[in-house]
Protein backbone atom coordinates (compact mmCIF):
# COMPACT_ATOMS: atom_id res chain seq x y z
CA UNK A 1 0.00 0.00 0.00
CA UNK A 2 2.61 2.36 0.74
CA UNK A 3 4.98 1.79 -2.66
CA UNK A 4 1.37 2.61 -4.25
CA UNK A 5 0.91 5.84 -2.49
CA UNK A 6 4.53 6.70 -2.97
CA UNK A 7 4.40 5.74 -6.59
CA UNK A 8 1.29 8.21 -7.15
CA UNK A 9 3.12 10.81 -5.45
CA UNK A 10 6.11 10.58 -7.43
CA UNK A 11 3.77 10.57 -10.73
CA UNK A 12 2.29 13.52 -9.43
CA UNK A 13 5.42 15.48 -8.73
CA UNK A 14 6.64 14.56 -11.93
CA UNK A 15 3.95 15.91 -13.67
CA UNK A 16 3.64 19.29 -11.53
CA UNK A 17 7.58 20.30 -12.83
CA UNK A 18 6.64 19.04 -15.83
CA UNK A 19 4.35 21.60 -16.89
CA UNK A 20 6.21 24.00 -14.64
CA UNK A 21 8.84 23.46 -17.56
CA UNK A 22 11.37 23.00 -14.78
CA UNK A 23 12.13 19.05 -15.18
CA UNK A 24 11.91 17.51 -18.27
CA UNK A 25 12.12 13.46 -18.63
CA UNK A 26 12.93 13.67 -22.48
CA UNK A 27 12.66 10.74 -24.66
CA UNK A 28 16.43 11.49 -26.28
CA UNK A 29 18.01 9.56 -23.22
CA UNK A 30 18.33 13.20 -21.62
CA UNK A 31 17.07 14.26 -18.10
CA UNK A 32 16.70 18.03 -18.15
CA UNK A 33 16.66 20.81 -15.64
CA UNK A 34 15.03 23.94 -17.43
CA UNK A 35 13.20 27.15 -16.26
CA UNK A 36 11.40 29.54 -17.96
CA UNK A 37 12.57 32.29 -15.57
CA UNK A 38 14.91 32.62 -13.26
CA UNK A 39 15.72 29.89 -10.81
CA UNK A 40 18.89 28.53 -8.36
CA UNK A 41 19.62 25.56 -6.78
CA UNK A 42 21.03 25.76 -3.67
CA UNK A 43 22.70 23.22 -1.09
CA UNK A 44 23.36 23.67 2.56
CA UNK A 45 21.90 24.10 5.69
CA UNK A 46 21.82 28.10 5.81
CA UNK A 47 18.72 30.26 5.67
CA UNK A 48 19.78 30.49 1.52
CA UNK A 49 22.04 27.38 0.96
CA UNK A 50 25.84 27.33 1.37
CA UNK A 51 26.42 27.01 -2.13
CA UNK A 52 24.31 27.80 -5.69
CA UNK A 53 24.68 26.32 -9.07
CA UNK A 54 22.38 27.94 -11.93
CA UNK A 55 22.15 28.29 -15.52
CA UNK A 56 22.65 32.29 -16.10
CA UNK A 57 21.93 33.06 -19.38
CA UNK A 58 22.60 36.91 -18.75
CA UNK A 59 25.99 35.98 -17.81
CA UNK A 60 26.55 33.11 -20.73
CA UNK A 61 27.42 29.94 -18.34
CA UNK A 62 27.31 27.87 -15.63
CA UNK A 63 27.79 29.45 -12.57
CA UNK A 64 28.54 28.10 -9.02
CA UNK A 65 28.72 30.79 -6.21
CA UNK A 66 27.49 31.77 -2.41
CA UNK A 67 24.01 33.02 -1.66
CA UNK A 68 23.91 36.67 -0.30
CA UNK A 69 23.41 36.44 3.55
CA UNK A 70 25.81 33.18 3.80
CA UNK A 71 26.44 32.13 7.52
CA UNK A 72 29.59 30.42 6.71
CA UNK A 73 31.84 32.87 4.93
CA UNK A 74 31.82 35.62 2.11
CA UNK A 75 28.94 35.38 -0.78
CA UNK A 76 29.63 35.93 -4.30
CA UNK A 77 29.09 34.78 -7.77
CA UNK A 78 31.94 32.98 -9.95
CA UNK A 79 33.52 30.81 -7.71
CA UNK A 80 33.51 28.31 -10.56
CA UNK A 81 32.00 29.57 -14.47
CA UNK A 82 32.17 27.06 -16.78
CA UNK A 83 31.46 29.83 -20.05
CA UNK A 84 28.84 29.18 -22.72
CA UNK A 85 32.11 29.02 -25.40
CA UNK A 86 33.66 26.20 -23.63
CA UNK A 87 36.35 28.36 -21.35
CA UNK A 88 36.24 28.04 -17.86
CA UNK A 89 36.39 30.85 -14.92
CA UNK A 90 37.53 31.05 -11.38
CA UNK A 91 36.55 34.65 -9.45
CA UNK A 92 35.56 36.07 -12.72
CA UNK A 93 33.18 35.66 -15.38
CA UNK A 94 35.98 34.94 -17.54
CA UNK A 95 37.28 35.71 -21.47
CA UNK A 96 36.25 34.93 -24.69
CA UNK A 97 40.26 35.25 -25.07
CA UNK A 98 41.90 32.71 -22.44
CA UNK A 99 40.46 28.65 -21.96
CA UNK A 100 41.33 29.21 -17.90
CA UNK A 101 40.72 32.84 -16.59
CA UNK A 102 41.87 33.02 -12.92
CA UNK A 103 41.14 36.32 -10.97
CA UNK A 104 43.99 35.85 -7.97
CA UNK A 105 47.08 33.82 -6.94
CA UNK A 106 47.84 30.23 -8.53
CA UNK A 107 50.04 27.91 -6.63
CA UNK A 108 51.10 24.78 -8.34
CA UNK A 109 53.92 22.19 -8.05
CA UNK A 110 55.01 22.25 -11.35
CA UNK A 111 53.75 23.70 -14.37
CA UNK A 112 54.55 22.04 -18.19
CA UNK A 113 54.05 23.84 -21.24
CA UNK A 114 53.91 21.29 -24.24
CA UNK A 115 57.11 21.67 -26.35
CA UNK A 116 57.80 18.52 -28.36
CA UNK A 117 59.39 18.91 -31.80
CA UNK A 118 56.47 16.84 -33.09
CA UNK A 119 54.14 20.12 -32.27
CA UNK A 120 56.22 22.81 -34.23
CA UNK A 121 57.47 23.42 -38.17
CA UNK A 122 59.21 26.52 -39.18
CA UNK A 123 61.44 26.36 -36.31
CA UNK A 124 64.61 29.31 -36.41
CA UNK A 125 67.19 30.34 -33.97
CA UNK A 126 66.18 33.59 -32.08
CA UNK A 127 68.10 36.62 -33.92
CA UNK A 128 69.49 39.20 -32.43
CA UNK A 129 68.75 38.12 -28.58
CA UNK A 130 71.06 40.16 -26.71
CA UNK A 131 70.18 43.42 -27.88
CA UNK A 132 66.50 42.61 -27.60
CA UNK A 133 67.18 41.87 -23.71
CA UNK A 134 69.23 44.77 -23.84
CA UNK A 135 65.90 47.19 -24.91
CA UNK A 136 63.76 45.79 -22.01
CA UNK A 137 63.15 47.88 -19.35
CA UNK A 138 62.27 45.68 -15.79
CA UNK A 139 60.29 48.13 -13.31
CA UNK A 140 59.05 47.77 -10.26
CA UNK A 141 55.35 48.95 -9.83
CA UNK A 142 52.35 48.45 -7.61
CA UNK A 143 49.42 47.11 -9.11
CA UNK A 144 46.43 49.47 -8.57
CA UNK A 145 42.47 48.59 -10.19
CA UNK A 146 38.70 48.50 -9.95
CA UNK A 147 36.14 47.12 -12.14
CA UNK A 148 32.57 46.21 -11.73
CA UNK A 149 31.94 42.13 -12.28
CA UNK A 150 28.84 42.81 -13.85
CA UNK A 151 29.56 45.61 -16.09
CA UNK A 152 28.91 43.60 -18.82
CA UNK A 153 25.13 42.70 -17.58
CA UNK A 154 22.54 44.46 -18.85
CA UNK A 155 20.78 46.29 -16.03
CA UNK A 156 17.31 45.19 -16.97
CA UNK A 157 18.10 41.69 -15.38
CA UNK A 158 15.01 39.98 -14.33
CA UNK A 159 16.62 38.11 -10.59
CA UNK A 160 14.60 37.21 -8.06
CA UNK A 161 15.82 39.66 -4.83
CA UNK A 162 18.27 36.62 -3.02
CA UNK A 163 20.62 37.29 -6.38
CA UNK A 164 20.10 40.80 -6.39
CA UNK A 165 21.35 40.80 -3.18
CA UNK A 166 24.40 38.41 -4.11
CA UNK A 167 25.40 41.15 -6.92
CA UNK A 168 25.18 43.97 -4.73
CA UNK A 169 27.51 43.18 -2.46
CA UNK A 170 30.19 40.87 -4.39
CA UNK A 171 29.69 44.13 -7.35
CA UNK A 172 33.32 46.06 -6.87
CA UNK A 173 36.71 44.32 -6.93
CA UNK A 174 39.60 46.01 -6.20
CA UNK A 175 43.67 45.00 -6.60
CA UNK A 176 46.12 46.53 -4.78
CA UNK A 177 49.48 44.86 -4.12
CA UNK A 178 52.67 46.51 -3.63
CA UNK A 179 56.10 46.15 -4.71
CA UNK A 180 55.61 44.00 -8.09
CA UNK A 181 58.42 43.32 -10.51
CA UNK A 182 58.03 43.09 -13.81
CA UNK A 183 57.50 44.51 -17.60
CA UNK A 184 54.89 47.41 -18.80
CA UNK A 185 53.37 45.27 -21.69
CA UNK A 186 53.13 47.86 -24.19
CA UNK A 187 56.76 48.65 -24.30
CA UNK A 188 57.42 44.36 -24.73
CA UNK A 189 55.18 44.65 -27.28
CA UNK A 190 57.84 46.97 -29.49
CA UNK A 191 60.58 44.75 -28.53
CA UNK A 192 59.12 40.97 -28.34
CA UNK A 193 55.98 40.95 -29.67
CA UNK A 194 55.64 37.33 -30.09
CA UNK A 195 55.16 37.24 -26.06
CA UNK A 196 52.58 39.79 -25.93
CA UNK A 197 49.00 38.79 -25.99
CA UNK A 198 45.83 41.07 -26.56
CA UNK A 199 42.93 39.84 -24.80
CA UNK A 200 39.08 40.39 -26.09
CA UNK A 201 39.11 43.86 -24.60
CA UNK A 202 42.09 45.48 -25.67
CA UNK A 203 44.68 44.45 -22.10
CA UNK A 204 47.61 43.54 -22.96
CA UNK A 205 49.34 40.51 -20.80
CA UNK A 206 53.05 39.44 -21.21
CA UNK A 207 54.26 35.46 -21.12
CA UNK A 208 56.58 35.52 -19.15
CA UNK A 209 57.99 32.01 -19.81
CA UNK A 210 58.63 32.82 -23.26
CA UNK A 211 60.98 34.94 -22.40
CA UNK A 212 63.18 31.98 -21.39
CA UNK A 213 64.41 30.86 -24.60
CA UNK A 214 65.28 34.87 -25.52
CA UNK A 215 67.12 34.67 -21.88
CA UNK A 216 69.08 31.81 -22.99
CA UNK A 217 70.41 32.72 -26.56
CA UNK A 218 71.33 36.37 -25.20
CA UNK A 219 73.44 34.43 -22.99
CA UNK A 220 74.97 32.45 -25.04
CA UNK A 221 75.61 35.26 -27.50
CA UNK A 222 77.48 37.28 -24.89
CA UNK A 223 79.11 34.34 -23.87
CA UNK A 224 80.77 34.35 -27.87
CA UNK A 225 81.53 37.79 -27.19
CA UNK A 226 83.61 37.10 -23.87
CA UNK A 227 85.25 34.12 -25.40
CA UNK A 228 86.63 36.21 -28.61
CA UNK A 229 87.87 38.75 -25.87
CA UNK A 230 89.20 36.45 -24.15
CA UNK A 231 91.64 35.55 -27.64
CA UNK A 232 91.87 39.09 -28.04
CA UNK A 233 93.45 39.26 -24.73
CA UNK A 234 95.22 36.10 -25.09
CA UNK A 235 96.57 37.64 -28.22
CA UNK A 236 97.95 41.10 -26.84
CA UNK A 237 99.83 39.45 -23.88
CA UNK A 238 101.72 36.97 -26.38
CA UNK A 239 102.96 39.91 -28.28
CA UNK A 240 104.28 41.77 -25.32
CA UNK A 241 105.94 39.08 -23.94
Amino acid sequence: MKRKIFFLFFILFLFVVKTKAQFRVRNDALIQIGYDDYRALTFGNSAYGQYGMEYWADAGGFNFWKPWGNTTGPWGNYILFLRDDHNVAIGSSGSSFYKLYVSGKVWATEYVVGSDNSFKKNISTIDDSLNKILSLNGVTYDLDFSFDKYSNLSNNLQLNNLKEKTMEADRKVNINEKNRIGFIAQDVRKILPQIVREDENGKLGVSYIDLIPVLVEAIKEQQRIIDELRVEVENLKKKNE
